[in-house]
């Protein structure tokens, strides 16, 4: 769903990226700063309980984790080592949005089964292309979706636990279905190839 809304952001950082090639930034450098950005966010929301900040720090990481990108193209700096880091960061990232709730006291079973299941869409879907399948848009919840939908149980957690509990666990079902429509879809396409 939220891959269509990334294309149309493509265009904003492609034009920040320009700049950012004369001045030699690496996008690897992009890529990192996203993880410290967040981690400093999830320090000062243990610290001294700075939600806003960190939910500023998960919009600020979400725009570098597409501003890389747009430097790679633009500067003719794509690379294998490249995409293996993007890959890589985005997997810290995603333990670290999830790991957050544990700071605002939310079930630490859910929250274990929520981060299993984040892990597992992704190992799903970098197996099966590595198998040559097209996993994009198969399940209901993808990254974006995922972080969205955290981001909306930290918003609502300020006002309302109860109703912030009741996202994460609508989250957290739409999140395990989704790995078992993943595997079933896999399990579909490689059977039409026999």
């Amino acid at each position: 769903m939220l891959t269509n809304l990334r294309k149309r952001v493509e265009g904003l950082t492609s034009l920040l990226a320009k700049p950012l090639c004369r001045l030699g930034v690496h996008p690897n450098w992009i890529t990192l700063s996203s993880t410290l950005v967040l981690a400093t966010g999830l320090f000062l929301l243990t610290a001294s309980k700075s939600l806003w900040v960190f939910i500023t720090a998960i919009i600020l990481s979400g725009f570098l984790d597409a501003l890389d990108g747009a430097v790679a193209r633009n500067c003719g700096k794509t690379s294998l080592l490249g995409s293996f880091l993007d890959s890589t960061i985005d997997r810290v990232n995603d333990f670290i949005i999830i790991a957050s709730l544990l700071v605002l006291g939310f079930n630490e079973f859910v929250i274990l089964v929520l981060m299993s299941a984040a892990f597992l869409t992704s190992y799903i879907r970098a197996k099966a292309e590595s198998l040559g399948l097209r996993m994009e848009g198969v399940g209901f919840i993808e990254r974006a979706e995922r972080i969205l939908l955290v981001t909306l149980v930290l918003i609502t957690s300020a006002w309302d636990m109860f109703i912030a509990s009741i996202i994460l666990y609508a989250l957290l079902i739409l999140s395990v279905f989704t790995v078992v429509q993943r595997i079933l879809h896999v399990k579909n396409s490689l059977s039409r190839r026999l």
